[in-house]
């Protein structure tokens, strides 16, 4: 049994078993057990993501109402999300905040800020 350092690691390895490709005799029934665990685990990676309290990065396993609820945490509203493609995110009168994939949604305790990694702050 391999030992894997991260639950992607996991979850990658789960995806490699449903080619049915690469092992012909395994039955269906067997291959969608991969493709569940597979999704199971990054389910969790998802919740782990939007269970920062401080952070979300887009990207990874994020699900569609995650980023919704990660703003509404901090009395904003997710005015528009694709889960882990990008987020609009608006409280009250302020002007929006648009993230994409690979930004991070930043609580600083007062409001939520932008934080991309192709400009770091």
């Amino acid at each position: 049994m391999a030992n894997f350092r991260t639950l992607a690691e996991l979850a990658a390895r789960h995806e490699q078993q449903t080619d049915p490709l690469a092992r012909p005799q395994r039955r269906v029934a067997a291959l969608v057990e991969h493709q569940r665990s597979a999704d199971f685990i990054r389910h969790m990676i998802g919740n782990r993501a939007v269970a920062d309290l401080n952070r979300l990065t887009l990207g990874g396993a994020l699900h569609a109402d995650g980023p919704r609820r990660w703003c509404e945490r901090h009395g904003y509203r997710c005015i528009s999300s694709w889960g882990d493609v990008g987020v609009i995110a608006q409280r009250g009168t302020e002007l929006p905040v648009a993230a994409s994939l690979g930004d991070s949604l930043v609580w600083g305790g007062e409001r939520i800020t932008l934080e991309n990694p192709a400009q770091p702050a």
